[in-house]
């Protein structure tokens, strides 16, 4: 095993190293980290508060030193606790950006679900249009059919009114006719029977004629 430093090596090289860190350090107004700050955002109180150790190192340095090792101590604490803020604030964006990401991975699928059912919805109407006008042409069409119906049933009515006026006309014709031959078949029988009275006789050609006409045109209650 390597033997452990002795207090007095322990000390110098403490000494060495501060000197090193007073030369990094006190070159600038931030320490000579300035190439380090420029990664993070430095805020303007931080700045101020660099500017004022530096001050008090050059104005208030401990003897044979320009470095306070106070100061230091405070310029570091400074630092770590702001890096630490901006490591808590990139956790805290991170965090946001990947809520963000799934609130936005959600809303995508949103999207894509609506515009699947806007497009079933599309389709749907579609369909419904085209049934619309089957619907529209079949009620056109039975419209037609039902006028053209309403025409011929319109001659129809028109027809039997005319046939059946038609039809009173014969039958009153038909009427007087009975009437007449009635009126005839009495006014034979009456010739007839004025002919038996005043001669007593009738020739045989007679009484066929009589019976061959009363016969075709008998005699009806």
């Amino acid at each position: 095993m390597a033997d452990r430093p002795t207090s007095a090596e322990r000390r110098s090289r403490s000494k060495n190293k501060a000197e090193d860190t007073a030369s990094n350090l006190h070159g600038s107004g931030t320490f000579g980290l300035t190439d380090e700050l420029g990664l993070v955002a430095v805020s303007p109180d931080w700045t101020q508060t660099l500017r004022l150790h530096r001050n008090g190192l050059r104005y208030r340095g401990l003897p044979g030193s320009d470095l306070d090792p106070e100061a230091v101590r405070l310029v570091i604490r400074a630092f770590l606790r702001h890096l630490v803020h901006i490591e808590r604030e990139r956790d805290t964006k991170e965090m946001k950006i990947r809520l963000s990401e799934e609130q936005m991975l959600e809303l995508k699928q949103q999207l894509a679900e609506c515009e699947r059912r806007t497009a079933h919805l599309q389709a749907v109407i579609g369909g419904t249009e085209k049934e619309k006008l089957d619907m529209l042409e079949q009620l056109t069409n039975t419209k037609l059919s039902v006028s053209e119906r309403e025409s011929l049933l319109n001659r129809s009515v028109e027809k039997y009114d005319l046939l059946h006026g038609r039809y009173q006309i014969v039958e009153q014709q038909w009427s007087i006719c009975e009437s007449e031959k009635k009126q005839l078949q009495v006014s034979h029988l009456m010739m007839f029977a004025l002919a038996v009275q005043n001669n007593g006789l009738i020739l045989d050609v007679d009484m066929r004629k009589i019976f061959e006409f009363d016969r075709k045109y008998p005699l009806k209650s």
